[in-house]
Order: C-alpha cells, then sequence, then structure tokens
C-alpha cells in the first residue's frame, strides 16, 4: 500500500486505487484454492476492476464522460452546449457542480463504458493513447460474467443454483485481458500506481492459469 493510502484514520480513495482494490482482492481468492466460493468473490472482484478501470479511463480530464445526470439537467446542458458562448460555459459549469454537490448523478452503466472504451472518440484522450479492441467473443464474454454471475451474486434470489467451475475461468480470463488493454491504451499513464496494478494483474493471469490447471486434473 502507497502512503498516498495510509494516512492513519482516513481512507483515502480515488475512482484507480478502488478498482486496483478490487483486482488486489483478486488476487487473493485466486489463491484460495480449496474454498469454492472463491468463483463468486472473483466474479465480484474482477468485474468490478475492470468497471473501475473503465472508468477511470474514460474520466480522464473529462468527468462528464463517465456520469449522467437528471433529464432536465441534461436537457440544459445541451441547450447551453449548443450557445456556445462564455456566459452559457459558465452556466453549465454551475449545474455541473451543483448536480455533483447535490449527487443528482449516476455513473454511467457497465454495458455503456464497455462500448465507450473501445471508441476512439471517447479514448484518444492524449496523442499517443487509444480505444481497446475487442472481439465480438470477448465482448460477449466480458459481459457474460457481469450480467450473468456478478448481477445474481450481488442481488441473489432464493434458489439453488449449481455452477460447473471450469465456466468461471474463459470469463474470467477475458475479463483480466480486458484490464491489461486499458493498460496498454495511454490513458492511465498518468497513474503513479499503474506499475504495481500491472504486477498484480500479472500475477493475477498465473494464478488463473494454476486454477484452470487444477481443475483439469480434478
Amino acid at each position: 500500500m502507497t502512503e498516498e493510502h495510509a494516512l492513519d484514520g482516513y481512507l483515502n480513495i480515488n475512482e484507480f486505487s478502488n478498482a486496483l482494490d478490487y483486482l488486489r482482492k483478486g488476487q487473493y481468492f485466486l489463491s484460495q484454492f480449496d474454498d469454492p466460493f472463491r468463483w463468486k468473490w472473483l466474479t465480484l472482484c474482477l468485474s468490478s476492476a475492470l468497471y473501475g478501470f473503465m472508468i477511470a479511463a474514460l474520466g480522464v480530464s473529462n468527468y462528464g464522460a463517465v456520469v449522467k445526470y437528471k433529464k432536465k439537467d441534461e436537457r440544459k446542458l445541451e441547450e447551453l452546449s449548443r450557445q456556445a458562448n462564455d456566459q452559457a460555459y459558465m452556466n453549465g459549469l454551475k449545474i455541473k457542480k451543483r448536480c455533483r454537490h447535490a449527487r443528482d448523478i449516476r455513473l454511467i452503466k457497465f454495458k455503456d463504458a464497455l462500448n465507450l472504451v473501445q471508441d476512439a472518440r471517447w479514448m484518444g484522450k492524449y496523442t499517443f493513447s487509444k480505444q481497446i479492441t475487442l472481439s465480438r467473443e470477448q465482448h460477449d464474454q466480458v459481459l457474460k460474467l457481469r450480467s450473468q454471475f456478478r448481477n445474481y451474486f450481488e442481488h441473489y434470489l432464493p434458489k439453488v443454483w449449481v455452477i460447473e467451475e471450469g465456466v468461471f475461468i474463459p470469463l474470467l480470463c477475458t475479463t483480466a485481458d480486458t484490464i491489461e488493454k486499458l493498460f496498454s491504451s495511454g490513458n492511465l499513464y498518468i497513474r503513479r500506481e499503474l506499475p504495481e496494478a500491472r504486477q498484480v494483474l500479472v500475477e493475477v493471469k498465473e494464478l488463473l492459469q494454476e486454477n484452470e490447471r487444477r481443475l483439469r486434473r480434478s
């Protein structure tokens, strides 16, 4: 843990350190080979880590790229943006500040973030940064881990659910690969914790391979 996030009596957190913490927790649960519930926690941790890193990549110098305002505020902001003058710009800032302090905003959905990180218009923050590229299969696997497993684990309905452990491996591996693509996109290079995040991800991918080997032997 860096000194920045180790202040006594305080939790010092930002969008990147939040995602990195999920990734670290995923690393921990991957090493719990005898715990079948590790698949639940891995699903929660890696999917949430990807979501966090997508938000961090998209939000570079553009907070508005990752949030949604209430419809009346969105309409007003659109109207002001069309006016294209200094007063309209300042009025827009006031609305955004009011919404932020009143918490009249919400984060964009996981699926929307996944689409945006594959779009050069949203990921080209720097001259050297770029969008990530996923195949249709990879895109669908990332969404499957989120919608068919993570969301059900997070909001568990009363039922008995029997899941073959091997189902998780390709979905988790693709999610980890997608995180790696984000790290190489250039949009996160300013994060001083990026080298640590890269190392944690290397260990996560190695542990995923070890879990896959163990499942094949069982």
